[in-house]
């Protein structure tokens, strides 16, 4: 008897440790339905449609329909909790990759999920992706709100409400999936056939004009605590906006899509034991955050588990539903940045985070920017020029350009510091500048622009790294007239001269932070030209040591 009862324990630890991984494997599942209030339908290929039911195994391909007053849960791979509201619909899937890691799959099609990770369980590279027919989040333990729906005139709208951690963002040129009634097949943004392969990301920049249309991999598009992301528009000509609620908003909306469990239909088999508990092992692997999945409880992000408080929302119940909250105000929170000429260089800006993103930033090649109007450049809060030998092509789009001058209306930061260089305060000095530069308002576009490149031997320099600022052409020409600009220096001593102005101190910016002497010098070449004078209407708030004396390194301008 013994010996029976060691084997049967041995067995269900066993169970224990691998029977989420091992859904995939032996036919078992990949998910299990862990609650269930009123009525859904399971759809599985080549069979006719079913009623779900509690403790329902849910295999690859299966999708499931929530019909009207009726809410679900589902525990997906055991590392994740999935809460369906009434009137979804949505496919589930996994992949395993050669290194073992996996990835949990859900097409959403319509409807709203609360999707929460369990990240002690994930292993490096396990993932959770929720598809809609124009986004895709990738969730590598997080808590958030995923709602998809139709707007009057078709256009598919996902809206995106983070509760805790992060989610990244992508939004494709084609539908991911296509999702005709309970049929869900592979969307054109599957390169080839190839199993989670998507082909190339575009975002378009909405607010570049009506003209002009820009295409930019995205690097930055991520969903953080208290943030809403709205994706409006089919793959391809998606427009994003985001909106920071507060925590009563998030309740709210959370709210909708909280229910009761429903118990364990008894007697209970031993393998039943097992999978419940490690259905309760992967719950309380969630509540680092003070979190309970899909149980109404919220806590402020980073309140840490049990130490911050725990607001109790109403436990849902049949027929009792919580009115929908308010719509948010949507409005860019990011400041848009059309960058000149350096792909690279947008994709940093877009990594620069403060308490979430920060900036938009979407570049435009040299011959792009020669043709735009002053319209088009008006559209962005910033115009950002980089070192010019960071520059793809050169400087012959900014001297062939007349429009620039008239749409650079606002602050200005030009530097002599050599931004290239990722060291010290390189980031949060541009953090400030472009912040400072979008700070005169509405329909103003700011300046933050570096010098010219090195030109000496061992710098970079090249076709990329000529001069502008002074030349025929220049919308600055006509400013900087008697200021000559001392190129081809490598120098390293940097002194902050003004440390109450905003781009020095970083005062009640995002993510601002003072700029240092230490943190500004010794970038392996921090400088590479200064100027002799400073032009009218600007003022020095930064120089460095040439010789024996200290030469102008950044000037700022102030819009009227």
């Amino acid at each position: 008897m013994g010996t029976l009862l060691r084997r049967g324990l041995l067995a269900v630890a066993l169970l224990l440790t691998f029977v989420f991984p091992a859904w995939a494997q032996d036919g078992k599942g990949i998910g299990v339905v862990t609650a269930l209030t009123g009525r859904a339908d399971l759809k599985r290929p080549q069979a006719p449609e079913t009623p779900l039911k509690l403790r329902d195994n849910l295999f690859v391909r299966d999708v499931v329909d929530t019909q009207k007053e009726s809410l679900a849960r589902i525990l997906l791979m055991g590392k994740s909790t999935v809460t369906v509201r009434e009137l979804s619909r949505f496919e589930i899937r996994e992949e395993t990759r050669p290194d073992g890691s996996q990835r949990s799959l859900i097409n959403l099609a319509e409807g709203k999920i609360r999707v929460m990770v369990a990240r002690r369980l994930m292993r490096p590279g396990d993932e959770v992706e929720i598809r809609t027919p124009n986004a895709i989040a990738a969730v590598r333990g997080s808590d958030g709100i995923i709602e998809v729906s139709k707007l009057p005139d078709g256009r598919p709208q996902t809206v995106i409400t983070g509760v805790s951690g992060e989610f990244q963002l992508t939004l494709p040129t084609t539908p991911p999936f296509i999702a005709n009634g309970k049929e869900f097949q592979d969307g054109p943004a599957l390169a080839g056939g190839a199993p989670g392969v998507l082909i190339a990301m575009a975002e378009t920049a909405s607010d570049a004009g009506s003209g002009l249309q820009l295409a930019q991999l995205p690097t930055g598009l991520n969903v953080t605590a208290l943030l809403q992301a709205q994706i409006t528009g089919a793959a391809g000509a998606q427009t994003s906006r985001f909106a920071q609620l507060t925590l009563q908003q998030v309740i709210g909306i959370g709210a909708n899509v909280q229910l009761k469990v429903a118990p364990p239909p008894p007697p209970p088999t031993a393998t039943d034991r097992a999978v419940n508990t490690g259905i309760a092992f992967a719950t309380t692997a969630t509540l680092a955050s003070g979190a309970q999945p899909g149980l109404g409880r919220v806590t402020p992000a980073g309140s840490g588990g049990g130490g911050g408080s725990i607001i109790q929302q109403p436990v849902y119940q049949p027929n009792q539903f919580v009115p929908k909250p308010s719509t948010p105000t949507f409005q860019d929170l990011r400041i848009s940045v059309l960058v000149y000429d350096c792909p690279s260089c947008a994709n940093t800006i877009n990594g620069l985070t403060g308490s979430g993103p920060i900036f938009r930033a979407v570049n435009v090649s040299s011959t792009e920017f020669a043709t735009m109007t002053a319209a088009q450049i008006n559209g962005f809060r910033v115009l950002a020029i980089p070192s010019t030998d960071e520059l793809t092509t050169g400087v012959a789009g900014l001297l062939n350009n007349a429009n620039v001058g008239t749409a650079v209306n606002g602050n200005q930061v030009i530097t002599g510091l050599h931004t290239a260089h990722n060291k010290g305060q390189r980031d949060q000095f541009v953090i400030n500048a472009l912040q400072f530069a979008a700070q005169a308002g509405a329909g103003k576009t700011g300046l933050a622009a570096a010098t010219d490149g090195c030109l000496a031997a061992g710098c970079a320099g090249g076709k990329a790294g000529a001069a502008w600022i002074e030349q025929n052409g220049s919308f600055l020409k006509n400013t900087f007239n008697g200021t000559a600009i001392t190129r081809n220096l490598n120098e390293n001593a940097v002194q902050v001269t003004n440390a109450g102005h905003v781009v020095n101190s970083g005062s009640g910016l995002t993510g601002g932070q003072p700029l240092t002497n230490a943190g500004l010098s010794n970038w392996n070449n921090s400088v590479h030209s200064t100027f002799s004078s400073t032009p009218a209407g600007y003022q020095v708030i930064q120089t460095v040591a040439v010789g024996d004396g200290q030469q102008k390194l950044t000037l700022v301008k102030t819009a009227p």
